[in-house]
């Protein structure tokens, strides 16, 4: 492997050292005698810190490589007590699993702690040396369209888990799912839901109008219910299609605040 590697721009042409040859030179120092332990540990952090940067790039770069071999899925399975059609988390991790697991990305989840009475998994997205947390919650599934029991217990909560399982893959690959959906009564969900990207915009917008910024799920719950999704248990489970509404108000909002800051001091 070369010692240099060079990175070409539009303005410039930069020269980086090849991260592996810093590591070499760091086990080099190390040996040497005298060596300043300040510096042995600043160069120590700077790898580390590079070889962080360069998993998350490839696995960014890996991700859009798979979502562009992803098909929608049609919802193909039958739920006979809301008379729709859904897409199985069978269905969708047969469709899936052979092109991610190509691309290098394994996929974990979890029950995690939740102060409230609902489910709370997690998935865990993998590759190489990057991961990624995803979360979704829900009620345990016990009761049917009408609010009758139709599960036991230990049933509502496998239901619920599936449930959660599936719409967690949908979310981390953003896949379009064809057809009509009413498979655990949500609202307003008529085709995919928003991407990676329109989440983290949508969660830097709501930051910035909130009053308290570090107080996310107030602000998220508050935002969702304000907006008529108060199904939702999450931004993460937007339509698409509703995206560019929720930006414009949240950057209206947000030019209102300015408005009203410079106003404020004006005076």
């Amino acid at each position: 492997m070369n010692d240099m590697v060079t990175r070409e721009t539009t303005a410039m042409t930069l020269v980086v050292p090849d991260s592996g040859s810093i590591m070499a030179k760091v086990i080099e120092l190390a040996s040497a005698p005298g060596t300043n332990p300040e510096m042995f540990d600043r160069l120590v952090a700077w790898q580390e810190r590079e070889q962080a940067r360069q998993a998350q790039a490839a696995f960014n770069d890996a991700m859009s490589a798979a979502q562009s071999e992803m098909q929608a899925i049609v919802r193909a399975t039958p739920n006979d007590q809301t008379r729709s059609k859904y897409a199985a988390l069978e269905a969708i991790d047969a469709a899936i699993r052979p092109i991610y697991t190509r691309h290098g990305f394994s996929l974990t989840f979890t029950e995690v702690a939740n102060d409230g009475p609902d489910l709370k998994i997690a998935c865990i997205v993998r590759r190489a040396g990057h991961s990624e947390t995803f979360y979704l919650s829900a009620a345990p599934d016990t009761v049917g369209p009408k609010g009758a029991p139709n599960k036991t217990a230990v049933q509502g909560v496998g239901s619920s888990v599936s449930y959660l399982r599936r719409y967690l893959t949908v979310m981390v690959f953003n896949i379009a799912l064809k057809g009509e959906d009413q498979d655990g009564n949500r609202q307003r969900d008529t085709g995919e839901v928003i991407s990676r990207f329109q989440v983290e915009e949508l969660y830097r917008l709501l930051a910035d109008v909130a009053f308290d910024p570090t107080a996310i799920e107030t602000n998220e719950r508050g935002f969702l219910n304000s907006f008529g999704f108060s199904a939702l248990a999450s931004i993460k489970q937007i339509p698409a299609g509703e995206f560019p509404r929720l930006k414009a108000a949240l950057l209206n909002k947000k030019q209102d605040r300015r408005a009203n800051i410079r106003t404020g001091a004006a005076a």
